[in-house]
């Protein structure tokens, strides 16, 4: 998890705009107790793919390019 917050997008809260790009509303990241809607941990999808990868590739077999065509239930596995 710490690899996570470290990836993590610097989100800073939100804003609404008018149709002239004015702000009309806003939310600091820290309103509520940084328990509010934006306090959601947000990252890129690929960085979140590549802390996924390096915290598990030691431990999982990863096959790159290739696709599911079937999945298979066995009674202590899943075939693929």
């Amino acid at each position: 998890m710490a690899r996570v917050r470290a990836e993590r997008v610097d989100e800073r809260g939100i804003a609404t705009v008018d149709a002239d790009g004015r702000w009309t509303s806003t939310m600091a990241a820290d309103a509520f107790g940084g328990e509010g809607m934006v306090a959601e941990i947000e990252l890129p999808r690929g960085d979140l793919a590549r802390v996924l990868h390096e915290a598990t590739r030691d431990d999982a077999d990863y096959r790159f390019g290739d696709r599911i065509t079937a999945l298979r239930q066995r009674p202590r596995r899943v075939e693929v």
